[in-house]
Formats: structure tokens, sequence, C-alpha cells
């Protein structure tokens, strides 16, 4: 056993809730003595809120628990939260007036929101990297020269501007900024075709062309591939542009069978080598890049539980040099994470899970 030196980071997160043991026990079976199939079903948690009702993809309501130890503390009635596919009907719900909150909607329509009295913009600003991910285990991407000179190619300015419409920034590290350690000193992709051209030729990958997969349910996703197209284009590479469903690109990427895709990772627990090892290790099981580097491992291997925080920040600089100089990932840009609410929602909050509190939010 080791101390743990993000323990207190880990314990707020939705997924390390109380339960309760007796009520484990009393629906566990032989073939599931922790009641999983139970709970994924029913809900018996101890916070603020009950679940009253739910449809399964369609939404669950939830109301006050009247077992709850503070219950001063519960500032409404109750919650229902929808589920609603489209961003644009979201946006018209939220102009109505017929929800309060909408969540993940398109940075062009949420630009459009700025100067309507009606409706507030809140944002935060998170590390949670977006990226062009390259699959390291197979051609072209097996070798680092050609996923360095593709990374030169991407016009990252002008993602930001015209598809993000300045709702996220420049990240030039996969630590992002705001988590501890972050240095965006290694970074040295300025966008330049001409020079993508000259280091694939080099190389011996003139003719290069790939696939890029780009989730339908994100439509950014489709634009920025776009100008990853166009750019890589100027360079003499052809992209193919693949759009899939969530069930066939989640597949394709838990299996690591992507050429090449658009993606993000968010990490709960904001630690960069917590961050770094789900994504960057070897032996992670949901790193789909399926990077490779034994020196990167032992950094990750020798501090993750180390206590030293000055021996943490090194081992982190260390790896983040290495990851960015052998881009395993193209780095797009960093989230400026946006919820729009009606103008009379209060005391909106954040919590590193991404889950709002909604029981302490209220309307004036």
């Amino acid at each position: 056993e080791k101390p743990n030196p993000f323990a207190l980071k880990m314990i707020p997160i939705n997924v390390m809730s109380i339960m309760s043991g007796p009520s484990i026990k009393s629906y566990a079976t032989p073939a599931d003595d922790s009641g999983h199939d139970w709970y994924h079903n029913n809900a018996l948690g101890s916070t603020a809120y009950v679940l009253a009702n739910w449809t399964p993809g369609v939404q669950w309501e939830l109301k006050p628990n009247p077992n709850y130890w503070n219950k001063s503390e519960i500032k409404n009635g109750g919650t229902i939260i929808k589920t609603i596919p489209n961003a644009s009907e979201r946006l018209n719900l939220l102009l109505r007036g017929d929800v309060d909150v909408a969540y993940d909607l398109q940075p062009k329509d949420m630009a459009g929101l700025k100067d309507n009295k009606d409706v507030r913009l809140i944002q935060y600003s998170v590390p949670w990297p977006y990226y062009m991910g390259m699959n390291n285990t197979i051609a072209p991407f097996d070798k680092t020269p050609v996923r360095q000179a593709v990374a030169h190619a991407i016009p990252y300015n002008t993602i930001i501007d015209k598809v993000l419409y300045g709702f996220g920034e420049a990240c030039k590290s996969p630590v992002a900024k705001g988590m501890p350690t972050s240095d965006f000193s290694f970074w040295n992709y300025d966008t330049d075709p001409n020079a993508t051209r000259q280091m694939l030729q080099q190389a011996g990958a003139s003719d290069l062309k790939f696939d890029l997969a780009v989730l339908q349910g994100r439509p950014q996703d489709e634009q920025i591939g776009v100008w990853i197209q166009s750019g890589l284009q100027q360079a003499g590479v052809q992209v193919n542009i693949i759009k899939m469903t969530d069930a066939d690109y989640y597949d394709k990427y838990n299996k690591k069978q992507l050429q090449a895709w658009i993606g993000e990772f968010y990490s709960w627990v904001n630690d960069p080598l917590y961050h770094l090892f789900w994504n960057f290790h070897s032996k992670s099981p949901i790193a789909a890049a399926g990077y490779s580097n034994s020196t990167v491992d032992k950094l990750i291997d020798d501090n993750l539980y180390e206590t030293d925080a000055s021996k943490r920040e090194q081992a982190s600089k260390q790896a983040q040099k290495l990851v960015v100089e052998e881009a395993p990932w193209a780095l797009l840009y960093q989230l400026h994470y946006t919820i729009a609410v009606r103008s009379n929602v209060q005391n909106f909050n954040w919590y590193p899970d991404v889950a709002t509190r909604f029981w302490k939010v209220s309307k004036s």
C-alpha cells in the first residue's frame, strides 16, 4: 500500500458515493455479490435527492430526500432532467423557456446568445483537451516523423476562431492549462504546410493519405475535420473524413481500430500523472493511440503515488516533453466548458465530475 497524493481529489466524484452495506447484501446474489445488477436499474443514495421516476433514454425526475441530513440546503422542490440528442432542439427549448438549463450547445449558437437578456452563459475554464488522435500501432502513424509532420499542418487558430467562436483556446500540452504542472514550452507545431510536405518527403511518405473518424453527435468535429483536411491538402496529404455513429465510433475506438480520429479526454481527477497514465502509459486499457515509450512509462510508474510535489512536477514535465515531441496526439484546443441557462437561474455550480448538484440550484 502507498499514500495517494490525489486521494482527496477522488473522494468527491460521483462514482465514489457512499453505499449502504446492508442494502448491498440484501440485493446480492451468488453470481453478483455486490448487487450490481440491482443498482444498474435502481438508486439508493444518501444525498439530497431521491430518484422519483426514470424513463431510460428519455428523462429522470429527482425529488428532495425526506431523510437528508441537511434539508435547509436543498434549494428547490426537485429537478427533471431530459435527454434531448439534438443541439438545435435543446437551444429552442431554452429560448422558449421550456427548459432552464441546456448543455452542449453548438459554439455558433452560443455566440448568438451573448446579447440575449433571457439567457446567461456560464463558462468554466477546465483542463479539457480535444485532439486528433493518431494510431501509433498501424501505418502510417506507426512512424513518429509522420505524426510530427501531420501536426505541423493543422490550422489550430482557424479552428478556434471559425469553429469554436472563441469557446476554446490553444492547448499545447496533453496536460492542459488548469491542471497542475501544465507546461506549454515544449510545443513547436506552428501551422506550416510547407514544413509538413518537406518532413513527409524526408520520411518517405509523400503520398500520405488516411481516414479521419468524427462523431456524428458532435457536429463541430466534422467542421474541425474539414479544416484539418484543408490544411493537410496544402501539404499534399489526402484526408478522408468518416462520419460515424456513437456505437460504431466507440466500438472501434475501444478496440484501437481507428486510424485517426477527433477525440477528447477530461480527467475527473485533476492530477497530471493520473491523466498521463490513462492516455499515454503503454499498459493503459483505454488509450486508443497505442502510444508506447518506456521512459514515459517509468516516469509515470515511479511518480504516480510519489508524495514529493517537486518530484512529481519534474516527472510530469519530462513526460509532457516526450509526448509532445512524439505526437501521438495533435492537440487541437482545450474547451471553455459553457452552459446556457435562463437568466433567472441562480447558484449554478461546477464540479470536477461534470455532474451538476441541482439541489443547490434555484430560480428567482
